[in-house]
């Protein structure tokens, strides 16, 4: 929408009136341009006031233009086909807006936006001993401040105050799921963080484990991720593991909309995948996936 200036042409004998103060003339208006019915700036959605986003990815670019030629060659936007691209449209819009939103959220909080991905798997392994730890000890996991805040999901759940009634359920309550993420690393990093703790210790409940009667799977999925999602928090922040628990909650949704699970696959995140093996390895100087 542009804002034009109009002006009509004033007579001296009008100009005269006006300097003796005659306010009947009103001075020159700035007024709104009519909209162009074949240009796309907002929503193309009904009773959507989305604006669209300042930066359009090149996805949103190319349905923009889509939407505008189709209103060009149809002469109207009442058509089914303009419809669905409506859809698409709305919902591209939606997420960029969303995306916007918790960039911004990242930059007040402090959060960090750009992770290295490639370096994450050496930074899990660098947590063995830490996670080694918590597998087999049970003294040492019951003082652990990650650990006492799943006990508490437990007990919300009222499934008591140990693993026996979560391992015999048939689905895990929503409170323990919301709180096993991995805060603003998004369900990227949480792919890294577990394929990295499988390829150090296997799928299966190790010998000698004090987890039981919870599956290694299951241990993993909603302690062990978080777990070392807040020990990252705490190398990016230089806090404590107190606070890194409280960043890695406030920051579970900016990290599911900055960081999330690509449908279409993610090249990165597939080569990654396919080097912790040999990352591993190499930090650990063993060719066995499951040393304990």
């Amino acid at each position: 929408m542009y804002h034009i200036r109009t002006e009509s042409y004033i007579g001296k004998e009008e100009e005269d009136k006006r300097m003796e103060g005659n306010d009947s003339e009103k001075d020159t208006e700035d007024v709104l341009a009519p909209e162009d019915p074949y240009v796309l700036n907002k929503c193309p959605m009904d009773e959507c006031e989305d604006p669209l986003p300042k930066n359009l990815s090149p996805s949103l670019a190319r349905l923009i233009m889509q939407g505008e030629k189709m209103i060009r060659e149809d002469g109207t936007r009442d058509t089914s086909r303009f419809f669905k691209l409506s859809v698409d449209i709305c919902r591209q819009v939606r997420d960029a807006l969303q995306i916007t939103d918790k960039i911004q959220r990242c930059e007040h909080w402090g959060w960090p936006m750009m992770i290295v991905w490639k370096d994450l798997p050496g930074r899990i392994v660098a947590l063995k001993d830490k996670i080694h730890k918590l597998i087999f000890d049970t003294s040492a996991r019951m003082q652990d401040p990650v650990h006492k805040l799943f006990i508490l999901d437990i007990e919300d759940a009222g499934l008591g105050n140990d693993y026996t009634k979560l391992a015999k359920g048939q689905a895990v309550p929503f409170a323990i799921y919301r709180n096993a993420r991995t805060g603003y690393y998004g369900r990227k990093g949480g792919a890294i963080i577990e394929a990295t703790i499988i390829q150090m210790f296997g799928v299966s409940n190790p010998p000698g484990c004090t987890i039981a009667p919870l599956s290694f799977v299951c241990f993993m999925r909603y302690f062990l991720v978080p777990f070392v999602a807040s020990h990252l928090i705490t190398q990016d922040s230089h806090c404590s593991i107190q606070m890194a628990c409280q960043m890695r909650q406030s920051s579970n949704q900016t990290g599911n909309v900055l960081h999330p699970l690509e449908d279409n696959g993610d090249e990165e995140l597939k080569d990654i995948l396919g080097s912790i093996k040999a990352t591993v390895r190499k930090q650990l100087g063993t060719s066995s996936s499951s040393q304990a």
